[in-house]
């Protein structure tokens, strides 16, 4: 079988046979540059990552200082909303003098909620002198309250105290020490 007829199977054929020595280099040359994002990609946000060192800052209310914080480390892992702090130096601050220097290894601020979570031998200094320590503290600016729900040990004016959950009111400066309460009179 010779003649015309017969190239028109057999160019496709050999086309289809051939595919392993030139489909790469079409496929390399259709491909779209590198670096470039194209169609719905391009549309979708990226996550804003930033990591900061050696950070203080201050948080305002109604025009008068409220918080100082310093930190080692500062990330973000999700542009900002929730900051997480590695060593946390923080002052509470009430007329303009320390009411509280909370000190902890760990810290996770919550913008949205306005939460402050501390976390990792929490030491908890009230300017009258009593000394809280536990594992876990968290600040709830909405409410004014600092509670945690680990074990406390509040040390001052002659006594010991030792409990599960502590909750304080900044606005009544009233606290309430949670669980079994042991309490030791020097």
């Amino acid at each position: 079988m010779r003649g015309p007829r017969n190239l028109l199977w057999q160019l496709p054929l050999a086309a289809v046979v051939a595919v392993p020595l030139w489909w790469g280099a079409l496929a390399g040359f259709l491909a779209p540059p590198v670096g470039v994002t194209t169609g719905r990609a391009a549309a979708e946000p990226r996550p804003q990552v930033f990591i900061m060192d050696g950070v203080r800052f201050s948080q305002y209310r109604n025009g008068v200082e409220d918080w100082k914080i310093n930190s080692r480390h500062v990330s973000s892992p999700n542009g900002g909303e929730i900051l997480f702090l590695d060593g946390v130096d923080a002052k509470l601050l009430r007329d303009g003098a320390t009411l509280f220097h909370i000190v902890g290894k760990a810290g996770r601020y919550d913008q949205q909620k306005q939460e402050l979570g501390i976390a990792g031998n929490v030491t908890v200094q009230h300017r009258r002198g009593g000394v809280l320590s536990t594992e876990q503290l968290y600040y709830l600016d909405g409410i004014d309250k600092i509670r945690t729900p680990a074990k406390v040990r509040m040390v001052g004016d002659g006594l010991k105290v030792r409990g599960k959950g502590f909750e304080y009111d900044l606005k009544t400066d009233a606290y309430r020490v949670g669980g079994r309460v042991k309490v030791e009179v020097e």
